[in-house]
């Protein structure tokens, strides 16, 4: 913003990006999510404007992202979790939630649903996976090498038709010992309009075909 408010140069130099502590498990430490909400550019703000005032409040927390050259301001909700057992990770009674806020919606121009997956480093080796929807011939994101990026996949919420496809995914453990697979709901609930994420194991008979087919490339 290149004309800014006191209140925006007040916090110019604090602005955060967005890190892990805004995302809350789903599998274990191997898959996060957050909720993304994007807030009006504005050239000119004003102090009185609702979403200015969002945004500082989201920043001193390091909850919110200013991208001056590419006019986008974000912030991320805050949420609640039910991580699940993770000695149940690999098995068909795995069960995971995570609630978010939606008592910010209204001022937002959309939302979009960040899914992290954990990188590869020296001590820990990430687990392989890929997503399908069960309207679209292909698997997409994360470790397929066509992937925009690796590790984060974004989803539109609710969507274009007003309600948000499950998807599923599909993750194959160390040494290609274990394949499992998981369906990702999401909905609204409750006065607010809070989003529930919900994940949970199924069995490979009911995932889409396309997850089925895809595997790693032999190397």
């Amino acid at each position: 913003m290149k004309v800014m408010t006191r209140e925006f140069q007040k916090e110019k130099g604090r602005f955060i990006k967005p890190r892990c502590p805004t995302y809350f498990k789903l599998l274990g430490d191997e898959l996060k999510v957050g909720c993304q909400l994007h807030l009006p550019y504005e050239e000119n703000p004003q102090n009185e404007d609702p979403h200015v005032a969002l945004f500082v409040e989201y920043n001193r927390r390091g909850l919110a992202y200013l991208d001056s050259k590419n006019k986008r301001v974000q912030i991320f909700e805050e949420g609640l979790a039910a991580p699940g057992d993770d000695q149940l990770l690999f098995t068909l009674d795995w069960r995971a939630s995570v609630l978010f806020s939606g008592k910010n919606r209204s001022m937002a121009q959309y939302m979009k649903l960040v899914f992290w997956r954990k990188k590869s480093d020296q001590i820990h080796q990430g687990l392989w996976m890929t997503c399908a929807r069960a309207s679209e011939e292909h698997a997409f994101g994360f470790s397929l090498e066509e992937a925009r990026n690796p590790y984060w996949v974004y989803l539109a919420y609710p969507g274009l038709d007003g309600a948000f496809e499950p998807f599923y995914l599909k993750v194959i453990g160390h040494e290609r010992k274990d394949i499992m697979y998981y369906i990702v709901t999401a909905k609204d609930v409750g006065y607010d309009s809070d989003v529930l994420i919900e994940i949970s194991a199924v069995p490979e008979s009911g995932v889409p075909h396309a997850l089925v087919v895809t595997a790693p490339l032999m190397r």
